[in-house]
């Protein structure tokens, strides 16, 4: 049950990356989610934090394609492996990232702890 509602949110937010739908990842999260874009720093607290950060997907990076499956879950939440494709703006430069989320939900299915690691590939 658990592994299902995380692969519709994980389709939900690759969707809403690819579409730099800042409103959309935002409707995904929880008001006060922890937020670890990056592993070495300290987790964003809350959508007000996070916003900024998808803010700028529209202006740095087109989305060409995504690929996403939840490969672990228990009663918390998951891991799902996730790729993606796109062009770095305004450089056109392609690159390809390999990498994993961890993801809780609450009650709601809103993510309430978010953590990434990702490898990049640029060519």
């Amino acid at each position: 049950m658990l592994e299902e509602k995380l692969q519709k949110w994980s389709n939900e937010f690759m969707q809403a990356w690819k579409d730099a739908d800042t409103d959309k990842i935002l409707s995904l999260l929880s008001n006060n989610v922890r937020y670890y874009e990056d592993i070495f720093e300290e987790p964003l607290i809350g959508k007000k934090e996070v916003k900024p950060l998808w803010d700028v997907v529209k202006i740095n990076q087109k989305v060409h394609s995504y690929k996403n499956e939840v490969i672990y879950s228990d009663n918390k939440g998951g891991i799902i492996h996730w790729t993606l494709t796109r062009a770095s703006l305004p450089s056109g430069e392609e690159q390809e990232f390999n990498g994993v989320f961890e993801v809780h939900l609450n009650e709601n299915n809103e993510c309430e702890f978010f953590r990434m690691w990702r490898h990049l590939r640029a060519s």
